[in-house]
């Protein structure tokens, strides 16, 4: 994740099972790189989802390995591909 997008990024963590009351309960704040960095250091679970819109991220030079790309207008139609044993960090730009 660049400096470019540390303003971006989100980290989400689900209520449990997956209702739709487990999604109305995902509690959202904002983190910074150097936040994921230090997160990842502790070796803390998370996965990272990738909102870009497709135009965004075919023209993008940096991709995260791993990431779950779910445009942000789709989210809710790919609610099953979206982990939920982990913290859910979200990135565009």
């Amino acid at each position: 994740m660049s400096q470019d997008e540390e303003g971006r990024a989100s980290s989400q963590k689900s209520g449990g099972a997956g209702d739709e009351q487990s999604a109305q309960a995902m509690e959202a704040t904002r983190v910074t790189v150097d936040e994921v960095r230090e997160r990842m250091e502790r070796g803390e679970p998370f996965a990272f989802v990738d909102t870009r819109n497709p135009q965004a991220w075919a023209e993008a030079d940096t991709k995260l390995p791993g990431a779950v790309r779910v445009p942000a207008d789709e989210v809710e139609q790919h609610l099953q591909e979206i982990p939920r044993d982990r913290a859910v960090i979200t990135y565009c730009t």
